[in-house]
């Protein structure tokens, strides 16, 4: 039997247009890759995002999901290597994280890009141990 390589199924929620190269949307056109911009995060109704997300999990069996800490707004998570200055605020982006949590579709999760050396007050790694206290409230 040939070797196949498996589906590949991979959304990236909140991902900021002007801070990737094109070549990067490029390859996740190739890819099937699919995204919901920052933007879209902050200004598209609730009920549309959430159908988006849920037309995804219904193709996967499981979801490997990472919180990417530089995706929210600077403003809440300043610890990171790359500051949004545009970046989504708590209020959108934890409705739709619990959405998938309860999705029980989470296989793993992990939360990447914290920064102690650029945190002001902790607020970054306090909205880290948030995010991470409602993964395991809500999956494991």
């Amino acid at each position: 039997m040939p070797w196949r390589p498996l589906e590949f199924h991979y959304l990236a929620l909140g991902i900021r247009e002007a801070a990737n190269a094109p070549s990067l949307f490029e390859t996740a056109q190739k890819l099937n890759v699919k995204w919901i911009s920052a933007e879209q995060l902050i200004y598209e109704n609730r009920n549309t995002l959430l159908h988006k997300i849920d037309a995804f999990l219904s193709k996967v069996d499981g979801v490997y999901l990472t919180i990417d800490m530089d995706g929210f707004d600077a403003s809440v998570a300043s610890g990171v290597s790359a500051p949004n200055p545009y970046g989504y605020a708590p209020s959108h982006f934890f409705p739709l994280f619990k959405h998938i949590l309860h999705s029980k579709k989470v296989r793993l999760m992990d939360v990447a890009e914290v920064n102690p050396l650029f945190d002001v007050d902790h607020k970054t790694a306090r909205l880290a141990a948030t995010v991470i206290w409602e993964g395991i409230q809500n999956v494991f």
